[in-house]
């Protein structure tokens, strides 16, 4: 939702952020394993994070 490959913003979410700050090294975990390592999203949607490079081709042609 940040368009950053390496912020998924649940940890600047306000609630979750409250809820799971009381765990002790949490956001080192959630970081080691969800933003490093992708592993929440691959194993929720079977792809992973990073996608093959987009190729767009723009031509145009000029005529007398």
């Amino acid at each position: 939702t940040t368009g950053a490959p390496d912020d998924d913003s649940w940890l600047r979410n306000r609630i979750y952020r409250e809820v799971f700050s009381s765990i002790p090294g949490y956001e080192e975990f959630y970081r080691a394993i969800n933003l490093q390592n992708r592993w929440a999203y691959m194993t929720a949607t079977g792809n992973d994070i990073y996608g093959s490079p987009r190729r767009i081709r723009l031509g145009f042609r000029i005529e007398k």
